[in-house]
């Protein structure tokens, strides 16, 4: 995933035969920072190379279950011609861990943040009196404070999944605002590995944005 032909961003996946037998097959995904348990922007570009590629034959034409660390994970997708030309993912089970987690940033001061899981454990930060929101940062502002609060939290916060304990500790991050224009309902950045900014929205992480809203609510 390193250069020379790799880059700070990059996600790989690993096909591999499935040992559940609801599942047409097996994958392991594979970033800069190591395995993930599960991720969803490569799910979905897994499954359009797959079926493009002729690499899975799927039992239930439009229909996939794809057996990941985090779990099993369903798909539906459309494939008229040659080309994928949608795919909708049905990820794994997200919940809301710890809310109102207060910890010293350097940087920033005092911070509540929430511990969400949607695939993977993330930090989930909201505009508040020492974080403002996402105006004025660039990139690399977002990679410094995404770092630190990552370091902050680890003494204060270590979640475990209830039923796998292989998953564990907060590896990501996303910063949430308000939209900037548009018709979004929300604006978002993703940290993870040591220094990417996901360029999607994130898959597991907008799964576990939407449950912890949710789970606010009610």
């Amino acid at each position: 995933m390193f250069e020379p032909r790799g880059h700070d961003i990059m996600s790989g996946a690993l096909i591999y035969p499935a040992y559940r037998e609801d599942c047409d097959f097996a994958v392991i995904f594979i970033e800069v920072s190591g395995c993930l348990p599960m991720c969803g922007a490569g799910t979905i570009g897994l499954v359009t190379a797959a079926l493009e590629e002729g690499l899975v034959t799927p039992r239930i034409p439009g229909r996939l279950s794809i057996e990941t660390p985090a779990g099993k994970v369903d798909i539906q997708y459309n494939k008229p011609g040659e080309f994928v030309e949608s795919v909708r993912m049905f990820n794994v089970a997200s919940y809301l861990h710890a809310a109102d987690v207060s910890v010293d940033v350097p940087g920033l001061g005092r911070l509540a943040v929430d511990i969400a899981y949607g695939g993977n454990f993330y930090a989930v930060v909201e505009p508040q009196e020492n974080w403002r929101g996402l105006d004025g940062m660039s990139a690399s502002d977002i990679v410094d404070l995404s770092r630190s609060l990552r370091d902050a939290l680890e003494p204060v916060c270590n979640p475990i999944h209830p039923e796998d304990d292989r998953i564990s500790g907060v590896h990501h991050a996303i910063w949430c605002d308000k939209p900037s224009g548009g018709d979004a309902d929300g604006r978002g950045a993703v940290f993870y590995g040591d220094k990417a900014i996901d360029r999607s929205p994130g898959g597991t992480g907008t799964s576990l944005a939407w449950r912890n809203c949710m789970a606010r609510a009610g």
